[in-house]
């Protein structure tokens, strides 16, 4: 998880502030205070503890992260959270409905995996009527950086989907695998959170059939809003732009397939030592979409997880 630093070594900080001022017959318990900080600092490890408020007052599982972007799913050891999440897109002759429900499980202090199963809601999309896109995803923490106030994670995120989309309609299985590798750094300190997360996805062929590979470019900023009742409740402003290459169908190009879009939007974080929710909505700011297809207006996002 996000490494920390002994709150202790604050404690002793401020002890030895106050008493710097006193009389020089005290020198000698400064330079001890001084000498024992030094060694605390040194010996400060990934167990330390941080200040915890604002943003930081909850374990790492429950503090806050993106609702719309990839990656910053880092939490303790033998963690364990259930996810169940619903979104609902809108626009001109277009209504997409989805339904997730996944698993997260810290297998170190530094690597999590994300088990997801999206389930298509049969009456919005009749062709899709099956579990479809399933996919195991490892995030690893190569880089942590952190002091008293705020934590600092570069991590790397790998997944492989087993995909069902519409070009896939008249074949009975599955497509060939897709594989997702990205990068995410993230700044989240007591008030402010930020982050920022470029990745793509490379789309494999079956018969000369396939998607088109997608990348990503993704940015966020919030801010804390209070700890009510000893809760996070924290604002985000997401920016989302994903740019998708033309599918191939029987090896010829798609002319109706790709885009490339940017959203922005706003999220709230809501949560506890048990439960987090995160509740958000994206629109779309450049929308060029390749051939004849339906533009979005507006994506709603709800997730909820529970940490067991």
């Amino acid at each position: 998880m996000k490494q920390k630093f002994l709150f202790s070594c604050y404690l002793k900080y401020i002890q030895i502030m106050k008493i710097t001022w006193r009389p020089v017959r005290r020198s000698f318990s400064v330079a001890g205070s001084l000498g024992l900080l030094f060694f605390q600092l040194l010996s400060a490890t990934d167990n330390a503890n941080y200040i915890k408020s604002g943003n930081l007052a909850l374990p790492a599982s429950q503090m806050p992260g993106p609702l719309f972007s990839f990656g910053q799913n880092i939490v303790d050891k033998n963690d364990l959270l259930g996810f169940f999440y619903v979104s609902h897109e809108k626009g001109k002759n277009l209504t997409v409905n989805d339904v997730f429900v996944s698993l997260l499980y810290g297998i170190t202090e530094n690597c999590s995996i994300f088990f997801n199963v999206p389930i298509t809601n049969p009456r919005q999309n009749p062709q899709l009527n099956d579990v479809q896109d399933l996919n195991a995803q490892i995030e690893y923490a190569f880089y942590n950086k952190s002091n008293f106030t705020a934590l600092n994670q570069a991590t790397i995120v790998a997944h492989i989907a087993l995909p069902k989309d519409r070009i896939s309609i008249n074949s009975k299985g599955f497509l060939n695998p897709s594989f997702f590798i990205g990068l995410t750094y993230s700044h989240l300190a007591i008030d402010w959170y930020y982050f920022i997360s470029p990745g793509a996805t490379f789309n494999t062929l079956k018969k000369n059939t396939g998607l088109g590979n997608e990348f990503f470019y993704q940015f966020g900023l919030g801010r804390n809003i209070g700890n009510p009742g000893g809760w996070i409740l924290t604002w985000i402003i997401e920016f989302d732009g994903t740019y998708r290459q033309r599918d191939k169908i029987n090896g010829k190009i798609n002319p109706n397939s790709g885009h490339n879009v940017i959203a922005l939007g706003p999220v709230l974080w809501l949560s506890s030592q048990r439960i987090s929710i995160e509740f958000g909505a994206q629109f779309p700011i450049l929308q060029q979409i390749f051939g004849n297809q339906p533009k979005s207006s507006y994506l709603i996002e709800l997730d909820i997880n529970w940490k067991f």
